[in-house]
């Protein structure tokens, strides 16, 4: 095993990190059944899924969105959750008719994370942060859509993990979110080696938002990561990463007031 530096580059957010990898393939064991340390590993898979989610967000909404929620009236109001998501459906077909190559990741909610209790079905989505409001508007009974403009979000990462809290009880394997197909995808760089696991280091001229250490049952570290924000979207060159010269006009980068409002305004 060898200590390894790869980065994962989404719009203008770097992360980066650093793990034991194997370095010759491995025969692959078969299922291990999920034991006494089933509960840390499940909230793991939660924080990648946020992680996973928040990339497709900054990978394709880095300069802005609209955070659109639609809820129901009384008469209007699905029966169950799977109801709710056929009509969601039908409302992103219907606005993918008139507007060529949309690009949208949205949730159907069903719990209120406020609160920790079950929620009155209602959606979420990001949207281009140009879309027409009024062809928003004819799609959905006035009243009943709430839209907010969100400009240069930095880092959404926060958002992504709003949008998966109001999520609760679907069956096992099935996805939270959905979003449309030709999205960018993050760039991954070629891994290089790195003497300590400890000590990643955010590349100059970048904000840093989070970062974590993992370790194992035995409280051995066996990761690190950092996640910064830079200016402008950097270029990959193998295991480099290349940022933009900086422009003179320093710009506050994060998750910012806007999306704390939002997240205020849908409870």
């Amino acid at each position: 095993m060898q200590i390894m530096e790869y980065h994962i580059i989404s719009g203008n957010v770097i992360e980066t990190r650093r793990s034991y990898m194997a370095m010759r393939p491995r025969k692959r064991r078969g299922t291990r059944v999920a034991g006494a340390s089933s509960q840390k590993k499940i909230l793991a898979n939660e924080r990648e899924t946020v992680k996973r989610l928040a990339r497709i967000l900054n990978c394709n909404f880095s300069t802005g969105l609209l955070w659109v929620t639609l809820k129901y009236s009384n008469g209007r109001l699905p029966e169950s959750y799977e109801e709710a998501q056929k009509t969601m459906e039908k409302f992103l077909r219907k606005l993918r008719a008139g507007v060529e190559g949309l690009k949208y990741v949205d949730v159907t909610a069903n719990w209120s994370p406020k609160h920790d209790r079950p929620a009155r079905l209602h959606h979420h989505i990001a949207l281009p942060v140009d879309l027409s409001l009024d062809a928003l508007r004819r799609l959905w009974p006035e009243g009943e859509i709430y839209i907010e403009t969100v400009s240069r979000p930095g880092d959404l990462t926060g958002l992504a993990a709003y949008m998966l809290a109001n999520v609760r009880g679907l069956e096992p394997g099935k996805k939270k979110y959905s979003c449309s197909k030709g999205l960018k995808k993050p760039v991954y760089t070629e891994p290089r080696p790195v003497d300590e696991i400890e000590g990643v280091q955010a590349l100059p001229e970048t904000w840093v938002v989070d970062g974590e250490t993992s370790r194992d049952d035995e409280g051995r570290v066996i990761g690190s990561y950092i996640r910064a924000v830079a200016q402008e979207p950097p270029k990959v060159r193998g295991s480099m990463v290349i940022l933009p010269r900086r422009k003179k006009r320093k710009q506050s980068f994060g998750d910012g007031e806007s999306l704390a409002e939002i997240r205020r305004a849908d409870d």
